[in-house]
């Protein structure tokens, strides 16, 4: 999905057709992509949707340590 004003507004009819059906607002998980999501939060903000946002906690493995 690019993040532009078409494709957010068609992920908002999205989540409010689920909305329509179950009653309930979804609720939105996204992954820490560095800036990238940043517009999409200001969407979901602006448009008071939940949501959750995950931020990855990388280990480095033993495997691959040189």
């Amino acid at each position: 999905m690019k993040h532009i004003k078409k494709e957010l507004d068609h992920f908002l009819d999205i989540l409010k057709e689920i909305e329509e059906v179950t009653a309930q607002m979804p609720m939105v998980i996204l992954e820490s992509t560095g800036h990238y999501h940043s517009p999409f939060i200001q969407c979901l903000e602006e448009q008071g949707i939940l949501y959750i946002l995950q931020f990855l906690i990388r280990q480095r493995s033993p495997v691959y340590e040189t």
